[in-house]
This record gives C-alpha cells, sequence and structure tokens, in this order.
C-alpha cells in the first residue's frame, strides 16, 4: 500500500471533511503550516533535526491526537505531509 492510499502519509485514516469546511477554516489550517514549515526549516538549518524528521514526529503526533480528537489528528496529519513534502522539494 503506498503512502496515497494510507493517507497522511502513514496515519490509517483519511482526511475527514470536517477538517477543512470552508475557505478561511481552510486558509487558516494552509497558513499555520507554512508558518511550521519556516520554523522546521530554521531548525533544520540550526543543526538541531531534519525537516523530514520534523514533518514525520509531527505525523505520529497526528496519529495520537487522532485517538482524542478526529479533527485535531486530521490538521496535525495535513501539516506533518505538507511538511514532509516540502522536503521533498
Amino acid at each position: 500500500m503506498d503512502s496515497d492510499d494510507m493517507g497522511l502519509h502513514g496515519a490509517e485514516r483519511p482526511i475527514s471533511d470536517s477538517c477543512v469546511p470552508g475557505s478561511f477554516q481552510h486558509a487558516l489550517v494552509m497558513s499555520q503550516v507554512k508558518a511550521l514549515a519556516l520554523v522546521a526549516a530554521y531548525l533544520q538549518r540550526a543543526g538541531i533535526v531534519s525537516v523530514p524528521e520534523f514533518g514525520q514526529t509531527l505525523g505520529i503526533l497526528a496519529v495520537s491526537a487522532a485517538d482524542r480528537n478526529g479533527i485535531e489528528g486530521d490538521i496535525l496529519g495535513v501539516w506533518a505531509g505538507t511538511i514532509i513534502e516540502s522536503a521533498e522539494q
């Protein structure tokens, strides 16, 4: 099974429709992940943690958070996937 089949780069649940209900909420989530990707880049530049490792750790947090709150897990999963993809570019 490839990562597209699993969704969220390893999380075994697809993104729910409630994760991005409207354009404002979508813009909010995406602006936050861009800021987080910038932080990840600075952490990598400082030699603290690589961007892929940061994204993978965030993915683990997403799976853990999803046990208590699916929407939070979905948002963290989107963030993790976006950061991992940014490291591949």
